[in-house]
Order: structure tokens, then sequence, then C-alpha cells
């Protein structure tokens, strides 16, 4: 994978971190997938995989805007 890299004990160390995601919804004031992607110059599965799992987290939230699906950092206190 060209966007992974191994650890010391073989195991893969993701180059673009949750925390990245965050901070690039958090600039973007929430976006698309595409847009997402391209703040952090990953393919588009990449962003659509992580976010998916942020928001299984309760990290981000999404709605289905047409055929776009729009993210935003969940609020902390909902």
């Amino acid at each position: 994978m060209p966007n992974d890299t191994r650890t010391e004990s073989g195991e893969f160390d993701e180059k673009y971190s949750d925390e990245d995601f965050l901070a690039a919804l958090q600039e973007l004031d929430g976006g698309g997938t595409t847009e997402v992607a391209e703040a952090l110059e990953c393919p588009y599965t990449t962003a659509y995989d992580r976010l998916k799992s942020l928001r299984a987290a309760g990290k981000v939230t999404s709605r289905d805007i047409g055929k776009v699906h729009f993210w935003e950092v969940a609020d902390p206190d909902n």
C-alpha cells in the first residue's frame, strides 16, 4: 500500500491519522468526502473508509445531500 508504511514490528503504520481527518473537517467547516480527500491528498476510498470509521466511533456525523456524503465533526455535547 503506497500510503502505509510498516513499523519495526511489521505492522502497518497509517499515513493519515484520525486527527488529520478531524482537523481537515474543522478547517473545511464540514465537507464532502472528495473535499476531505483533496485536503489530505489521499485517495477517495481512504477518506471514505476512515470517515465511516470515525462516524461509527461517534467522532463525526454525516448526512446525505443529493449524492454527496457531508461530514462534520460531532458535537461533543450530544
